[in-house]
């Protein structure tokens, strides 16, 4: 992290990061899950950071997540104590910002590939697609949320957001009513067991877009007005998969034969029956 004089390495079977204190942070690369590169595009801070299959201790607590980071805007802090840029006007300071931006993506994209290709292509770094991105809550505040080749994740703010792609069963829209200005996003996992995850408060507007990435990755997607009660839903699924997924069956069928009324001004009603084929 930023403010500690410090280094990152990259050894033969994973990371050593030592800091000015003498205190080392060991990371085997096969411990490693995801691995993800976050450029300093539109953001204060360029990143990789480490989504691990095991958890490590990091003084006395246990974590999955593991960031490595340098804060642009402290830089450039520094940058003017030493060069007098507070004489400078914006336009020097700007362009002075994007070089600096420039220096750091290529010091980090040649760290990445040094590293991918030290480890035969165990550790790849998967970038997110900005321009995919959309705005929501899934901790305490709202961020961008980005999709990458594998995941949909947020590391710049803490707790960092991941989820695995292909751990995703489906995923349900909520509270999806003309009159909100946002909805939920529920994400249902292939182990039944787990708990479902969400990210809350997305702007209507984000709706197409984000169906349209679904599509492209082939996740199925469902959508309702009213939110459920995830616990309940899940438990009863756990206790009796086999009995939860006929009653859907019947439910679905008696609502396909449902009859249902037309009125019209110049007739009588009438009714219809819809069937499934």
């Amino acid at each position: 992290s930023s403010g500690i004089n410090a280094e990152y390495g990259a050894h033969s079977n994973g990371f050593r990061f030592s800091n000015s204190h003498g205190s080392n942070i060991d990371i085997i690369y096969n411990t490693i899950k995801f691995a993800f590169f976050q450029p300093c595009d539109k953001e204060m801070l360029i990143m990789l950071h480490f989504y691990l299959r095991h958890p490590i201790m990091i003084g006395k607590k246990k974590t999955y997540h593991i960031s490595f980071y340098t804060e642009v805007g402290e830089i450039m802090t520094d940058l003017g104590k030493s060069s007098h840029m507070y004489d400078r006007d914006d336009i020097e300071a700007e362009h002075a910002e994007r070089e600096m931006r420039q220096k750091l993506k290529g010091a980090f994209k040649n760290f990445i590939e040094k590293v991918e290709n030290l480890t035969k292509g165990k550790v790849e770094f998967d970038t997110p697609f900005r321009e995919l991105g959309f705005h929501g809550v899934p901790n305490r505040s709202s961020c961008l949320l980005q999709p990458t080749t594998h995941c949909i994740i947020n590391v710049v703010e803490w707790p960092p957001f991941v989820i695995a792609l292909d751990e995703v069963e489906l995923i349900h829209f909520e509270r999806v009513q003309f009159q909100l200005k946002n909805f939920d996003m529920v994400f249902i996992f292939k182990d039944y067991a787990r708990k479902v995850e969400m990210i809350n408060s997305i702007p209507m507007s984000s709706l197409d877009a984000i169906k349209e990435w679904l599509n492209s990755c082939d996740i199925k997607y469902t959508e309702g007005a009213i939110s459920l009660n995830w616990a309940k839903v899940m438990k009863a699924i756990v206790d009796d998969p086999e009995g939860f997924f006929e009653d859907g069956r019947k439910r679905r069928r008696a609502l396909f034969h449902l009859p249902l009324r037309v009125r019209r001004n110049d007739a009588e009603g009438m009714t219809f029956t819809l069937k499934i084929i």
